[in-house]
């Protein structure tokens, strides 16, 4: 079983991984929107 500091831990790394996911997906949508608004300057 886990410890109470050890669950704390996992949850702290755990929120820590979806937030730099999270932030990767907002940047990659970023991109992805950028380069659809410029190719749509194009036509």
């Amino acid at each position: 079983m886990l410890s109470d500091s050890d669950y704390i831990i996992t949850s702290c790394r755990l929120q820590g991984h979806l937030t730099q996911i999270a932030v990767n997906f907002n940047v990659i949508s970023f991109h992805l929107l950028h380069l659809v608004s410029q190719s749509s300057d194009c036509q």
